[in-house]
């Protein structure tokens, strides 16, 4: 085992979560998630992208977000509109249980994704391996 850092695990233990020493499994695993979210395909503008750096206030992030939904709101196309409302909308959520981002930052993805012939919303957070430097958001 290497000791690198620690990484978040998603397992959750009366309100605390669990830190974990940083091994060779947590470093394929997130490996295996990025490869997976490169792969995911959306229909035009519909993924959303927020790099959460450890010294941003959440609060921010949630400001940012109710902003950004009453520009989508703008949308023309009906379907891309409700999709990325409804991805800001459980960014929203996920972000109201954060009160500060964990020790390497916040990494969220969110929209809907092509899955054969189907659309489905996908979700996803994480604490990167690294240290995140910069915040950012895409849509």
């Amino acid at each position: 085992r290497g000791r690198k850092g620690c990484v978040m695990n998603s397992s959750k233990t009366k309100g605390a979560i669990k830190i974990k020493e940083l091994d060779e499994v947590d470093v394929w695993k997130q490996k295996k998630l990025v490869m997976k979210l490169n792969k995911a395909s959306g229909q035009g503008t519909s993924m959303i992208t927020i790099i959460v750096p450890p010294d941003t206030q959440m609060a921010r992030v949630g400001k940012l977000l109710t902003k950004e939904y009453g520009t989508a709101s703008c949308i023309k196309s009906n379907i891309t509109k409700k999709s990325v409302m409804e991805a800001i909308r459980s960014i929203q959520h996920a972000v109201k249980q954060w009160k500060k981002p964990p020790p390497n930052g916040l990494a969220i993805f969110c929209g809907t994704v092509s899955e054969g012939t189907k659309q489905k919303k996908r979700l996803t957070l994480f604490e990167p391996i690294k240290p995140l430097t910069r915040f950012t958001y895409k849509c």
